[in-house]
């Protein structure tokens, strides 16, 4: 979905090297960067420069971190500011890192198989703070754009990881929106952990599997459009119980915005639909899309309450409806084939203009 063949291809050259260092008996990678940046590389080097910096205020932990720099200005998506730890071997059972952005930043992390197939996982997080990230295996939904033989990701096929920004994608990916800032942007990276196997079990709740809690202090997940998302107390004054908001702009060229969220593959029962809480802050018609692999892509539109309280939503997939542009062979959602759903504002089509909140919580996909 997000990666370039140009990037692919730089990726997979790099995937020859093979990983440096020794690692822990439970890990197949892990690097503080305290004796330097071995077993990182770019695979954009025209546009992203690695540096190891010791200011104490861009370290995570220990007295060293990784700087990644770059202009703001990208035009071209094949160089994505990106890092690859390449030549990864013996398992994978996620990933895990400390991440501090100069500015609000969409992340795309990424595990290449042997055979270029590719699996995804996104976060949101916010500026001027360390943030930790952890994925675990079952957290990587497949890319539709490189599809795989057997449809799962093989934790032991997996040869290199990617982290890039994924601010120029999305700027492309909506009408009338541009990258922000001139300048350079930057991320400072510390203590990459690579695990052998997973370290969280599924959260089972009633009806199904629970996706996103949004519990994180980021969001797992990425706004198509202009505005900013982030995770914000559910309620006025709760402080343990977190939702994802998404604030965006809604005009004649900027028409739509969407939040966009993998769908994971790690269901013993196939899922027979979604439920989900949501509310806007203005009354709005939300979309609710899931897209197969191939592409295709099925819609259910919904009409939150206007007034800005919070509703559960019951999706069975046999509700959804293929979309006008899409073109599937059985003309049936396949739901082994689903890779995300994304949650879109089409307030622009109804020429209700202006700045709206939509806001999401405890995603979860049913089964029987």
């Amino acid at each position: 979905m997000f990666a370039r063949d140009s990037l692919l291809r730089a990726v997979l050259t790099l995937a020859v090297l093979g990983a440096t260092g020794v690692f822990a008996e439970d890990e197949v990678f892990h690097q503080s960067f305290e004796e330097g940046m071995d077993g990182i590389l770019t695979p954009t080097p025209a546009t992203t420069s690695l540096s190891i910096t010791n200011e104490e205020a861009q370290v995570f932990k220990g007295k060293a971190a990784l700087k990644v720099a770059y202009p703001a200005d990208i035009k071209d998506e094949s160089q994505m500011p990106a890092v690859v730890i390449p030549g990864i071997s013996g398992g994978f059972g996620g990933l895990a890192l400390a991440v501090k952005a100069a500015q609000p930043t969409p992340l795309l992390c990424m595990a290449f198989e042997e055979d270029g197939s590719q699996y995804m996982a996104v976060a949101s997080v916010p500026g001027g703070q360390w943030i930790e990230l952890w994925y675990d295996r079952a957290d990587f939904a497949k890319d539709k754009d490189k599809p795989d033989g057997n449809d799962r990701l093989d934790p032991e096929q997996v040869r290199s990881v990617v982290v890039c920004d994924l601010t120029f994608f999305l700027a492309n990916m909506v009408p009338g929106a541009t990258a922000p800032g001139v300048g350079e942007r930057s991320l400072v990276i510390d203590e990459i952990t690579i695990p052998r196997e997973p370290r969280r079990k599924p959260v089972l709740v009633d009806g199904g599997l629970l996706i996103d809690g949004f519990s994180e202090p980021y969001a797992r997940a990425v706004l198509a459009g202009v505005g900013t998302l982030g995770i914000e107390p559910r309620e006025v004054g709760e402080n343990d119980d977190g939702a994802l908001l998404a604030k965006y702009a809604i005009s004649q060229t900027t028409p739509m915005a969407g939040v966009l969220r993998p769908l994971p593959h790690n269901w013993e029962k196939p899922p027979t639909g979604i439920r989900f809480d949501a509310k806007v802050d203005f009354v709005s018609t939300i979309v609710a899309s899931v897209e197969e692999a191939d592409g295709s892509s099925y819609l259910r539109m919904l009409e939150p309450s206007p007034t800005a309280e919070w509703q559960t939503f019951e999706i069975p997939f046999g509700d959804f409806a293929l979309s006008d542009d899409s073109q599937d062979e059985n003309r049936r959602l396949d739901v082994d084939q689903v890779t995300h759903i994304m949650f879109g504002d089409a307030g622009g089509m109804m020429q209700r203009y202006g700045v709206n909140g939509l806001w999401l919580d405890n995603l979860v996909l049913l089964s029987e």
